[in-house]
């Protein structure tokens, strides 16, 4: 991946498994998000979204598995006018204390809280309760807090957080949902960046961007935005270079051509933003929620713009949760009671030593049905294969590089650049700089 893309996606993704239209319980939701963590693309990875009042679940399902510190991003509850939003806000700064202790199994960096409707309709009411919330959160709880209005409102919210809070508040968009009503009009979501750029808002997204690209999905029955749209459109508007009739037209833009990357400069059509500018506006240009984090990333794998790097769940039983409905609907064939994580990087050369664990002669997994032959109960483990040896014409033609490693005297006798499970978990690069891949 280019140093321009890979600028933009680090830490782009806040999952949001427990959302529709995925919905998965939170043992599942758990247990994919910490194994997304140990993935490759981890670095992609923000927090795990999570409403206030389910707060203790997870922490349950966190010490349960012995997971490191899950970073946060906390939903209060919704509110049905000024009073329970201020009583929403107060709960969640109570929340915020409690998890935040360096012995606490969760650790909350956002603090997400929605508006009520009618709230936007009394301006002087809407700035009082603004100061409120800007007093329940000081700078020193190291905490961002984001509000979502409407889309159709996003100007007058912008206005209001910044003379509230003076760059303290956020502003929240909602790109999307499981109706077309939910999601909004390009210029709607131009607007919203305009404002957020102009007042120097901190800004993330929510909902509706699983892909890149803006495109028709039959299940909402409407025409969806894409998040390489809404993001390069965010950063182009912080930079100031761009007119709102080119927010648009990017914003509209559904053409992969027209998207192109590079280790300088990120570009579309005629403007180009370089990696520089990038890193300094994702400052303010946070994340966006998805209950998705294979889709976005297999489809910039799709579209080129990602190495193929292999991410799989692998079968071993326990009773750490049976799933659901939901869970077998979204995994398909790959649900199970437990999962781990490891990675082959297609096509890549890998030298002799150690090394190799990187990556692995793909005709053993094929023959012996641990690798490709799909996640189903019966599967032998990629650590229990016995030897890329039994097809030495087809290892040399996958792996030229491991060849001479796999020319075993004996037929039963391991390959030397087998990978075990436990090699395949290695550590992944700072969060501030994800691995450049050409």
């Amino acid at each position: 991946m280019r140093r321009s893309l890979g600028a933009i996606m680090t830490e782009l993704v806040d999952y949001a498994g427990l959302f529709p239209p995925a919905e998965l319980s939170m043992p599942a939701a758990c247990e994919l998000f910490v194994a997304h963590r140990e993935s490759a693309a981890s670095w992609m990875l923000g927090h795990f979204v999570c409403p206030a009042s389910r707060m203790t679940e997870l922490a349950a399902q966190a010490r349960e598995r012995g997971a490191a510190r899950l970073r946060v991003s906390m939903l209060a509850r919704p509110s049905g006018d000024g009073a329970a939003f201020v009583a929403a806000a107060m709960d969640a700064a109570g929340e915020l204390q409690n998890w935040n202790r360096s012995d606490a199994p969760l650790a909350v960096g956002a603090i997400e809280l929605r508006l009520p409707s009618d709230l936007l309709e009394d301006e002087a009411e809407l700035r009082r309760a603004l100061v409120t919330v800007v007093d329940l959160f000081p700078t020193e709880a190291g905490c961002e807090v984001f509000v979502e209005g409407t889309p159709a409102r996003s100007a007058r919210l912008a206005e209001a957080l910044q003379h509230a809070g003076g760059g303290r508040l956020g502003l929240k968009l909602r790109t999307g949902g499981v109706t077309p009503d939910a999601v909004p009009s390009v210029e709607q979501v131009a607007e919203c960046l305009i404002a957020s750029a102009a007042t120097g808002l901190p800004w993330k997204a929510t909902a509706g961007l699983h892909h890149p690209l803006r495109h028709f999905d039959r299940t909402v029955g409407t025409t969806m935005h894409g998040f390489l749209n809404v993001f390069l459109a965010a950063l182009f508007a912080r930079s100031g270079r761009s007119s709102h009739a080119e927010l648009i037209r990017l914003l509209s833009e559904d053409d992969p051509g027209a998207f192109q990357f590079d280790d300088e400069a990120a570009h579309w059509r005629d403007l180009s933003l370089s990696t520089v500018e990038i890193q300094a506006f994702r400052a303010q240009v946070r994340s966006f929620g998805s209950c998705s984090f294979d889709e976005p990333r297999d489809d910039l794998v799709t579209l080129g713009h990602a190495p193929r790097t292999a991410v799989r769940f692998r079968i071993s039983p326990s009773a750490s949760f049976a799933p659901g409905a939901a869970e077998k609907r979204v995994w398909g064939r790959s649900w199970a009671t437990r999962w781990s994580i490891s990675r082959r990087s297609s096509g890549a050369a890998c030298s002799p030593g150690p090394s190799c664990a990187e990556s692995r002669c793909s005709h053993a997994h094929r023959s012996t049905g641990s690798w490709n032959s799909g996640d189903r109960p019966g599967a032998r483990r990629a650590s229990d294969w016995s030897s890329c040896c039994e097809k030495k014409p087809r290892c040399s033609a996958t792996m030229p590089a491991c060849a001479p490693r796999c020319s075993c005297p004996k037929r039963r006798r391991r390959c030397a650049c087998r990978a075990r499970s436990e090699t395949t978990r290695t550590s992944t690069p700072p969060a501030s700089m994800p691995p450049t891949w050409a």
